[in-house]
């Protein structure tokens, strides 16, 4: 185990994670187990993707969001749930999951429930500083979603007492990050990765274990009940300083900067440009589709596939192109206000209430994401990309 004090609480205790088979969940998990020694217990729908977890020593149990009798026998015993689990396929089920997850919690007497939610529910912010009292604004699904559930999850508290607690984490990087680490990278060693020219966005960046130290300190704190916290890093760096760190790691170029015009004139024409490409990269069509209104029939039928032909598949998604044009990833709405937005997350409540101190400034960070980029991407010479 680490020396670290603040977490010295959780020898010995029992702790439940959901979504311990993803990104946060699964290094939440991790370090929880190796560092801190404590009981886990990790919910899991599939055990086939619950490989990163088989190492460790956790207790693997099965669950669904939506089967109360699962998650109620996955909940007792715990002392402290963090809820870190959402269903893409069926928002439906997220609620469904957060209510018979917190009925469970006041069944079985748990002390506290931290629950993921994200910065996203703040919306597109002006420029700035802002924090847990800035207006919620979603302008996705995913954030309508979370808001919702913050929500839901608040008249548990407020009507029924539930000790939960809210954390709302900003732009999350580091080992296994899909949509901040792997697909940026994936994207620089395929082709151009556009970012606007003007304004040159800040990234509300923060390194996953800050997210993990955040989550086990709002397991502990006594004055956070009820309370929701935006969990960032110490300092702003831009996207393009993020995205350049990547390509300096791989050995490729670093982002283009393209005017917001132009950006706005070629996404018009971004599908036929899309299919041009897929002709000759496989492995980008099956990236477009995955895409597409067709992702879940897709996905179903990918289950059924026999192993070999699920890993001939994913080879394919992490190919690259063979000839033809190169691909040129353009920013859609939903990142492009990300990539100009000037907003800047403050962390003074999280500071004040749970104890949290970021150790990871960004310079610090990507430092420890570029080992991870040299294990996981071993190819990454010019010209193989």
């Amino acid at each position: 185990m680490t020396g670290d004090s603040r977490f010295s609480a959780y020898a010995d205790r029992t702790v439940l994670i959901t979504g311990a088979t993803g990104f946060i969940g699964g290094r939440i998990a991790e370090r929880l187990a190796l560092d801190h020694g404590a009981h886990v217990r990790a919910l899991v729908r599939s055990f086939g993707r619950a490989a990163r977890l088989a190492r460790l020593p956790v207790e693997l149990t099965y669950g669904e969001l939506g089967d109360p009798a699962s998650l109620s026998a996955a909940v007792k015993g715990c002392d402290v749930v963090i809820h870190a689990a959402f269903d893409w396929r069926a928002d439906a089920n997220n609620l469904a999951g957060i209510t018979n997850l917190a009925e469970a919690c006041l069944a079985h007497g748990v002390r506290r429930m931290v629950h993921m939610s994200t910065m996203a529910v703040y919306g597109t912010l002006p420029p700035g500083d802002f924090d847990e009292a800035s207006l919620d604004t979603p302008f996705t699904a995913y954030a309508k979603s979370k808001v919702t559930l913050e929500q839901h999850l608040g008249t548990f508290v407020g009507e029924r007492g539930l000790p939960a607690v809210v954390l709302q984490p900003t732009i999350v990087y580091g080992p296994f990050s899909l949509p901040w680490t792997d697909q940026p990278v994936r994207r620089l060693l395929a082709g151009k990765l556009v970012l606007p020219e003007d304004p040159q966005g800040l990234c509300n960046a923060v390194y996953v274990d800050d997210v993990v130290d955040a989550s086990l300190l709002a397991g502990l704190a006594t004055d956070a009940i009820g309370e929701r916290f935006l969990i960032s890093g110490p300092d702003w760096p831009t996207w393009q300083a993020m995205f350049e760190s990547y390509a300096q790691v791989l050995g490729v170029d670093g982002p283009v900067l393209l005017p917001a015009a132009e950006i706005r004139r070629r996404n018009r024409t971004a599908g036929l440009t899309a299919l041009r490409h897929s002709i000759h990269n496989p492995g980008e069509l099956i990236r477009t589709l995955a895409k597409s209104t067709l992702r879940a029939p897709l996905m179903a039928l990918y289950r059924r596939l026999p192993q070999g032909k699920q890993a001939g598949i994913r080879r394919l998604y992490t190919s690259r192109p063979s000839g033809g044009p190169v691909p040129v990833f353009l920013p859609n709405a939903q990142l492009f206000n990300l990539y100009t937005n000037l907003a800047r997350a403050r962390i003074d409540k999280a500071r004040q209430v749970l104890g949290y101190t970021p150790r990871f400034p960004a310079e610090r960070g990507l430092a420890m994401t570029a080992e991870y980029i040299r294990w996981a991407y071993p190819c990454r010479d010019k010209a193989a990309a």
